[in-house]
């Protein structure tokens, strides 16, 4: 699907607003993003092996690590691929793992967009779940955070030993 002229305007019009209350008061921007239920639950493990963790998104790289930082999290640069990254791959994820990643050994890849599910499942080593949080419609996945969350954990077991 190609973007409309109508949705060409609300990006403008949101990148407008975001820039000047970035510029006017971050704070309250910097707030309206409050963490998902699911990050409750994933932080210890993020935590206790933060390098086996990386991010790929389409927000910009810094203010992830910034909104992170806020929630008691730090994580390197080079463990986060922002929206730079993601327009360079063709707004692809799996485009971002290829170019940036590698994936010699197994990932556990986690959205809440169907179109990058699919597109990084096709990928050797890669196990994709849906996530029902975010841009999800409760329609499109069912509650699987508890699901997620057993995942990552036993693939951390694997990879980092609990």
């Amino acid at each position: 699907l190609k973007p409309t002229k109508k949705d060409k305007a609300f990006e403008v019009k949101f990148n407008y607003i975001r820039t000047e209350l970035i510029k006017n008061d971050k704070s309250k921007w910097v707030n309206l993003h409050r963490p998902y239920s699911f990050f409750t639950l994933i932080k210890p493990m993020m935590l206790e092996c933060p390098q086996k963790f990386q991010i790929i998104s389409t927000k910009g790289a810094d203010f992830i690590l910034e909104l992170l930082l806020i929630h008691g999290v730090f994580f390197d640069k080079s463990q986060v691929w922002g929206k730079d990254t993601f327009d360079k791959c063709g707004q692809s994820k799996a485009e971002v793992f290829l170019q940036n990643l590698g994936i010699d050994e197994k990932v556990l890849f986690i959205d809440d967009s169907n179109k990058h599910i699919m597109e990084t499942e096709a990928l050797k080593n890669v196990e994709a779940i849906l996530a029902n949080w975010g841009y999800v419609e409760n329609y499109e996945a069912e509650d699987n955070t508890i699901f997620a969350i057993e995942k990552v954990a036993l693939h951390l077991d694997r990879l980092c030993h609990f």
